[in-house]
């Protein structure tokens, strides 16, 4: 129940002569209140050195006691766990090669036990000494530089958290590092190159009102307090974090309605584009249609007029109520296309004929791009089988591959070149499907591609055209 006095000894070495505690060694030693040894002094290697004491945190009954030499780097500093017997509970040898790296103190920072090494670092401390540096230790870059020299902890300002106070010889500058904030002061002293040998804090009401600083030329006394409006600085940082985030967000807010006006206005280019495709193949288709049935009409087939009118009438409502769409399944494009044939075959009299082939595994519902097969085939009968007597023939194609279909329209017959201002000629609506596959190749997200093969160049014997359409999904 009573306090004990811990020293702090130092072995300059300057007495040659043998007494009962000699100064050509550090010893560990401890005192009551009436300056008696608790315990005889324990001696250290001889030579220049010093040893720190502090008792721990954890046990009242133990002390800390660190044991540095500077006559030798072959001795190792060490650090011993006491009680207030004399007895050595634990040792162990702390580790440097850096001569620069001495003054080694022990501290406490918030009521825990640590190894301060200048330059290094700090090492908490516990009765199993299992936390300190256990080779040699170098300087370390990224340490901060106020760990130099001498060092104090203290309460500075009295709020219960414990203040490490530095002292440079050389600049006559204290720095006080608050281990809470992780935050440091510093301030030059009006005085040059003085020695503090210690700090004390003066208490008022159990609480440090001021440090009175302890140097070889006298004393003074010093305050320290902490800013009463730290924490404002929170809202410094919330106030940039939420002025960078709204300007992020705005940058993006912008750039999304830029993003979806160019959406917009390329959608609605489309869509204009579609429209205008569409009005120049549906006239153009009916025209065609109409003059079919008007050349029944002039050659006097009123009957087989009226029959071949009312399938055109069926092809006619098929263009009006597709006229809102671009894609149309091949089936319904197959279905158009055969309505179309029987008209013009009749309307040649026997001149062709047509066969269509459909492979195997043919998707007959997948989505095609509108008169996809019939602006082909409507342009052979037109050029192919013009100034043919008999034997011409038609053939139309449909074969599936791995990434999508190939429509294949081939003729025999003996392609008459139009005139430019032709009525008949459907140049214009291959045109128009050439820049229709573009749009919706952006729209649908596929490859269409268009070969027209002059058979007769391929092979001598063979007369007429093939027109080979993929379609590449």
């Amino acid at each position: 129940g009573m306090p004990e006095i811990l020293a702090w000894n130092y072995a300059p070495s300057n007495v040659p002569y043998e007494t009962e505690f000699t100064d050509t060694r550090a010893w560990i030693g401890a005192f009551d209140l009436e300056m008696n040894y608790l315990f005889p002094p324990i001696p250290m290697p001889e030579g220049y050195g010093y040893v720190y004491t502090s008792p721990t945190t954890f046990s009242d009954s133990l002390f800390f006691a660190i044991y540095s030499n500077r006559s030798s780097d072959t001795i190792p500093n060490r650090i011993f766990l006491l009680d207030y017997h004399g007895n050595i509970l634990n040792e162990k040898p702390v580790f440097q090669d850096d001569p620069t790296l001495y003054s080694q103190k022990l501290g406490i920072i918030d009521n825990k036990n640590y190894l301060l090494i200048n330059n290094i670092g700090q090492f908490e401390l516990t009765a199993e000494l299992d936390n300190l540096p256990q080779q040699k230790m170098q300087r370390q870059k990224n340490y901060n530089p106020y760990f130099h020299l001498k060092s104090w902890p203290v309460d500075v300002n009295g709020n219960g958290t414990e203040e490490l106070v530095y002292y440079h010889v050389n600049t006559s500058e204290i720095e006080i590092v608050n281990e809470k904030y992780k935050q440091l002061a510093g301030f030059r002293l009006p005085f040059d190159r003085l020695r503090i040998t210690n700090i004390y804090p003066y208490l008022v009401n159990g609480k440090t009102d001021r440090l009175m600083v302890v140097t070889d030329s006298g004393y003074f006394f010093m305050q320290y307090t902490e800013n009463p409006f730290y924490w404002a600085k929170y809202l410094v940082w919330l106030a940039i974090f939420f002025t960078a985030w709204g300007f992020t967000w705005l940058v993006q807010f912008f750039q999304r309605r830029r993003m979806e006006q160019k959406w917009k206005t390329e959608k609605q280019l489309t869509e204009l584009q579609f429209n205008t495709i569409r009005n120049q193949l549906n006239p153009h288709f009916i025209f065609n249609a109409l003059s079919s049935v008007g050349y029944l009409i002039e050659n006097g087939k009123k009957e087989e007029a009226y029959d071949y009118l009312s399938i055109n009438s069926r092809l006619i409502r098929k263009v009006l109520e597709d006229a809102e769409i671009t894609t149309r399944p091949l089936e319904e494009e197959l279905h158009f296309v055969r309505d179309y044939l029987s008209v013009q075959e009749f309307r040649f009299g026997g001149k062709f004929v047509t066969q269509i082939n459909i492979g195997e595994n043919v998707d007959l519902k997948l989505a095609v791009p509108k008169m996809v097969l019939h602006t082909y085939v409507e342009n052979a009968v037109k050029h192919a089988f013009n100034e043919m007597e008999s034997g011409g023939r038609l053939e139309i194609g449909i074969h599936s591959f791995s990434k999508g279909v190939e429509l294949v329209v081939r003729d025999n017959g003996k392609w008459k070149t139009p005139s430019k201002n032709s009525s008949e000629s459907t140049g214009k609506g291959i045109k128009i499907m050439e820049s229709y596959y573009r749009i919706f190749e952006k729209q649908h997200q596929c490859k269409i591609q268009t070969v027209f093969t002059d058979l007769q160049k391929t092979n001598p014997s063979l007369s007429g055209t093939e027109v080979s359409i993929r379609m590449e999904y």
